[in-house]
């Protein structure tokens, strides 16, 4: 089933590049350097519709309802909402936020409706109950429905119409808010799923179940593997008619409130210090449990400090020898403590103090990143979008030796701790701006590439920790500017990638991709070899007319129900005074979504300018250097494992186009 929930989008290898052109290559004899794109861009004309979507528990008032064929949404009241501007019917329609009735209790958890198991065209009801079926099957609804004691289609129907079925719904509902609340929820949809499986498991016939006994299987679902979703605590729901007042008395604490994890797997009873980045002044101290929670809450004097000022605040964890660090911003705290007064891992990602935050906080210390947030935010961008496979690897090496309780990698290395060893495994240059893995570290510990291969892949399949790998630094709306960078760029993007094919035979590529409401396109174009003197031959463009900008994010939905999603991570200009000419590069992370609710997401580097697809077919007879670096960076790399280095490649070589204007 299709996955829309706004969960960990995990980093993994996989590159689907999005495309180009006709043919139509820049020659010598009639190159216009001052056109804006070789190819126009020309927006369809679409026609937009609007749907009717009640939310309820009890009433959900003030929530924000968004579908991705949809541009917006307006609250008509009494749990009635109104999608606007919808390129077609929406496929799935997501609930954020919002309060309960009149109870004070915050919808923290979204709620989800797959439309295509409703049997509506229009009118939706969106609940916990379809939030629980949205991933499932038609045979695991029929086994739920069943041994609640209603009919399938009482799931999709105005709660109020059925008996007991507001009961049932705050009872999921509760299932959903006390993890939210208390725990890492890193994978809504296999978390959902749990829910769903404790309940059958705990019920017979009644549209009704014991809240305790569920509570109690999903934590312990979540403990036995929080690879799978994360790590939640609901095992201390009691099963009365009081159960929305636990709730609000687990999301409004007396004081505000941190909750945070220490995890390489669980790591327990780990001394937990929090400090402000720029003078090591102590913020908090705090212990961790056996299961790697903590918690911790803030002097007035500080939370006046976060209120007013920016600045890098560290989290770190120390167990004997393992030392682990986190770090975050007084600006992403500020902005969730005017929304929330608890605030937990499954809303800040980097309250997990982990192997990868740990090797994140290495080199943004090399960096001299932590005395300036403005620095910390682009060098931490800059890491995952250019060297998201250096952070890996080093996570890998360090994950293993946490892990093994490793002294003897240690002792071979000369470090005190874990941290120090993390501080060995990278080296910056600062002058360049350039980070790589020091494999003497691992080698010298006989630490094999086979082991840190397979821990890489550990990493990319745990919830949790490939949750951190994905860029997620801004506090300014960057994430949701993609609408605004496809504006700038006249709606027209272009990426390039370079691999050898199954034939050992060397292939460029590039796809150029066009954004526009109603009017998705990518067509993709290769040559192959060293030819410079040919055109592209290029794929039938791929065109979706499910296409649309939602809260600035581009969102698309082919006839097969794949869903593809940009977000802008960040931007730079790149000035080359040859040409006197501005190259933008656009830093994205490209999600993709099957029809299984399998997340793929990539960082992905975007050019504006078709001179840069230009510059790449003309390299090897230009610049037989860097054709020849970059046959050489591919080499024994399928195109799925290249897409750090081809990012890094692009952003180095753009510079030096000012060769292709002088030959």
């Amino acid at each position: 089933m299709k996955n829309i929930f706004k969960l960990s989008l995990a980093v993994t290898a996989a590159v689907i590049i999005s495309g180009c052109g006709n043919g139509s290559s820049i020659t010598d004899a009639n190159i216009n350097y001052n056109q804006q794109n070789v190819f126009n861009a020309v927006p369809p004309s679409v026609q937009l519709q609007n749907y009717n979507v009640l939310v309820k528990d009890d009433i959900i008032k003030g929530a924000k309802v968004s579908a991705y064929e949809c541009n917006s949404s307006i609250e008509v009241g009494n749990g009635l909402y109104t999608l606007q501007n919808c390129v077609s019917k929406p496929s799935f329609i997501l609930v954020e936020g919002g309060t309960i009735g009149n109870t004070g209790t915050k919808q923290t958890f979204p709620l989800l409706l797959n439309t295509s198991q409703s049997g509506k065209d229009d009118n939706f009801v969106v609940t916990p109950l379809t939030t629980l079926v949205a991933n499932a099957s038609s045979q695991d609804m029929d086994t739920l429905a069943k041994k609640l004691g209603i009919k399938k289609e009482d799931i999709f129907t105005d709660p109020e119409k059925v008996s007991n079925m507001t009961k049932l719904l705050q009872k999921i509902n509760a299932i959903y808010l006390k993890a939210e609340a208390d725990g890492a929820v890193a994978n809504k949809v296999l978390f959902v799923t749990a829910v769903r499986e404790a309940i059958v498991n705990n019920t017979n016939g009644q549209p009704d179940f014991n809240v305790t006994k569920v509570g109690i299987d999903v934590q312990k679902s979540s403990l036995n593997k929080p690879k799978m979703f994360g790590i939640v605590f609901t095992g201390d729901l009691q099963d009365n008619d009081d159960i929305l007042s636990q709730i609000a008395k687990a999301q409004q604490p007396a004081n505000a409130t941190f909750l945070g994890l220490v995890f390489d797997d669980v790591i327990p009873n780990a001394d937990i210090r929090i400090y402000k980045a720029d003078d090591n002044s102590t913020m908090a101290t705090t212990k961790a449990d056996a299961n790697g929670k903590f918690s911790f809450t803030l002097s007035s004097s500080w939370l006046d400090r976060i209120n007013n000022s920016d600045f890098v605040i560290v989290l770190e964890a120390k167990s004997g020898k393992i030392v682990l660090k986190s770090s975050i911003t007084s600006s992403k705290l500020r902005n969730m403590l005017n929304k929330y007064k608890k605030i937990t891992p499954s809303k800040e990602d980097n309250l997990v103090i982990s192997n990868v935050t740990t090797i994140k906080h290495a080199v943004l210390k090399k960096n001299n990143a932590f005395n300036d947030v403005k620095s910390y935010e682009n060098n931490l961008t800059y890491l995952q979008t250019y060297y998201g496979d250096k952070l890996l690897k080093a996570s890998a090496v360090l994950k293993y030796v946490v892990d093994n309780n490793d002294t003897n990698a240690l002792n071979k290395n000369g470090a005190s701790d874990t941290y120090h060893l993390a501080v060995q495994l990278i080296d910056v240059n600062i002058s360049n701006n350039k980070i790589d893995v020091n494999d003497s570290v691992p080698q010298n510990a006989g630490i094999s590439s086979t082991v840190i291969q397979a821990t890489e892949q550990n990493i990319s399949s745990n919830a949790l920790l490939a949750k951190q790998l994905v860029s997620n630094t801004s506090d300014t709306g960057e994430k949701n500017g993609f609408e605004e960078a496809a504006k700038n760029a006249n709606n027209v993007f272009y990426r390039l990638l370079a691999y050898y094919d199954a034939n050992g035979e060397f292939i460029r590529e590039y796809t150029k991709i066009i954004t526009f409401t109603g009017g998705y396109e990518s067509t993709t174009c290769y040559i192959k070899g060293d030819a410079y003197d040919t055109d592209w031959d290029c794929n039938e463009p791929i065109k979706i007319s499910n296409a649309n900008f939602n809260n600035g994010i581009y969102n698309v939905v082919d006839d097969n129900g794949i869903i593809i999603q940009y977000s802008l991570d960040g931007n730079q200009s790149i000035y080359v005074d040859k040409v006197n000419k501005s190259y933008m590069l656009y830093e994205v992370t490209k999600s993709l979504t099957d029809i299984d609710g399998n997340v793929t997401n990539v960082q992905e580097l975007l050019v504006d300018n078709y001179d840069i697809v230009d510059m790449f077919r003309r390299m090897p007879d230009i610049d037989s250097n860097s054709y020849n670096e970059l046959k050489s960076l591919v080499q024994g790399k399928n195109r799925n494992e290249v897409n750090a280095e081809l990012n890094r490649y692009v952003r180095e070589k753009i510079d030096t186009i000012k060769k292709y204007f002088t030959k």
